[in-house]
């Protein structure tokens, strides 16, 4: 199975524009303040997607061997790219006005960064999962069981 570059940012960037689409139907139907439960999945699909950017960077450059080569580098560095980016996004809600400090604001910026946890985890599965597995160390490898005949 070959891993190409170009092909990976072409459904990187459809999903992004899934994503986009969708918070453009929310914010012309108000369904963000309607439907306060919208907010999740968006969440989570935005910490999928950061995530996979982020994977996809790494996986592509010359610090892949150094920073991917265990599945649990996988999940944290995953982690870190939508917590990093998750962070930015509630900064810039609370300097521009869209969030406050009362405590319910606080809860709320709390639970969107669960969410992005939420999506990297689901990006980090889908990359330990695609991507061959001579790529992991030896320990990290699946166990193939052989059944006898």
């Amino acid at each position: 199975m070959e891993i190409t570059r170009k092909k990976i940012l072409l459904k990187l960037m459809m999903f992004a524009i899934f994503i986009a689409i969708c918070h453009l139907f929310a914010l012309k139907f108000y369904i963000y303040w309607t439907d306060m439960w919208f907010d999740i999945p968006m969440h989570i699909l935005s910490g999928a997607l950061i995530s996979s950017i982020g994977l996809w960077a790494v996986y592509f450059s010359p610090l892949k061997s150094i920073l991917l080569n265990s599945q649990k580098k996988v999940f944290l560095i995953s982690i870190l790219f939508a917590l990093i980016v998750g962070l930015l996004w509630e900064i810039f809600e609370l300097n521009f006005g869209l969030i406050s400090y009362l405590f319910v604001d606080m809860v709320d910026s709390i639970k969107d960064l669960i969410d992005d946890v939420i999506g990297s985890l689901i990006a980090g599965l889908y990359f330990v999962n695609n991507i061959p597995s001579e790529f992991f160390q030896e320990s990290e490898k699946p166990r193939r069981i052989n059944k006898k005949t």
